[in-house]
Parts: C-alpha cells; sequence; structure tokens
C-alpha cells in the first residue's frame, strides 16, 4: 500500500512560495537562468474520459480518455521577449531551417522557500511559442507580452506522467519525468 504524509505547515511566520520563490529553466537561454524580466507563468491540463451507458440508468464504465495540456504560457517584459526568448528560438530553429515558432522546448519550474527547502518541480514539456499577445496603453506599468505556448505533450509535476501509455512510442523523445 502508497502512503502519502500529510503535509507539514509552520505555525508562525512560516513561509511557503510565492512568485518569487518560482525559477524557471529553459535550457540553454540566458545559462539556465531565467530574465528576472518574466511576471506570470500559467499552466494546466486536463482529462476527458468517454462515459459507457448503454441503455443503463447509470454509468456503466469509464474509457481512459484524453489527456490535454491547456493555458500555458509565459508574462515577460517587452525586452526579454524581444531580447531574449524570441532570438533565442529563432537561433535554435536556424541549423533545422525552422523558424522560432516552429522550435519545441522543455520548462522545467521549481518552487521552494528557505523553511520548506524541499522543491515543488512542474516540467512542460514539448511547448513551443504559439501566440504571443501586445497590447500597450499608458500608464506607469512597463510594457509586456503574454506568450501563449501551442498544446506542449505533457505537464509533470514533481515526476509523476499524468495517464499511463501503453505504448511508450506515444511520449516525446525528450521526457524525461
Amino acid at each position: 500500500m502508497y502512503v502519502v504524509n500529510q503535509p507539514t505547515y509552520p505555525s508562525v511566520n512560516g513561509l511557503k512560495p510565492d512568485f518569487f520563490a518560482l525559477s524557471l529553466l529553459i535550457p540553454g537561454l540566458y545559462n539556465g537562468l531565467f530574465p528576472i524580466g518574466l511576471t506570470a507563468v500559467d499552466f494546466g491540463d486536463s482529462r476527458t474520459s468517454g462515459k459507457l451507458r448503454g441503455n443503463a440508468p447509470v454509468m456503466l464504465a469509464k474509457t481512459p480518455g484524453m489527456y490535454k495540456v491547456e493555458a500555458c504560457s509565459l508574462t515577460m517584459y517587452h525586452k526579454d521577449y524581444y531580447q531574449g526568448l524570441l532570438p533565442f528560438m529563432g537561433n535554435l530553429g536556424l541549423p533545422q531551417n525552422l523558424g522560432a515558432y516552429e522550435v519545441a522546448f522543455n520548462l522545467q519550474m521549481s518552487f521552494s522557500t528557505p523553511d520548506d527547502p524541499t522543491p515543488t518541480n512542474v516540467q512542460i514539456v514539448g511547448a513551443s511559442i504559439g501566440k504571443p499577445t501586445e497590447g500597450y496603453k499608458s500608464g506607469e506599468e512597463a510594457l509586456q507580452v503574454k506568450v501563449d505556448l501551442d498544446e506542449p505533450f505533457v505537464l509533470v509535476r514533481n515526476g509523476v506522467i499524468p495517464m499511463a501509455v501503453q505504448n511508450q512510442t506515444y511520449w516525446p523523445t525528450q521526457f524525461t519525468g
């Protein structure tokens, strides 16, 4: 039997991860350090299973369903996009004759704090630039670009894959789980 221990929470002056505890890595970009100008990271995934009902009034069974990574995006300052992510992806694509939006990459995120040194790790495997959105307005805020990522292959949380795959050839070759 697999036992999961209850998480421990500090009782006084405890710190839990906030956005400043996030480290995000795209291998090779900025020598492995992500730009300080990253202002938001959004990601999520889902599984939708089929329901077998026949002529029964209750559900008889479920299918394994379909897995989908959705709503993945990075928001960063204008300069970090135009002088960082975009040219980096463009240069990665040159040897394969690919454009910046066609280059697949992995994002590795880690969250930890000094009082909780065990990191939470999230890996987004097989992402690529899908839709950069720019909208500028008057005000005190610095210019930002939201980069929606084209649907990645899989989101791995702490090394746990979301669904078993019978034929492992479907997993992308760069999956390290």
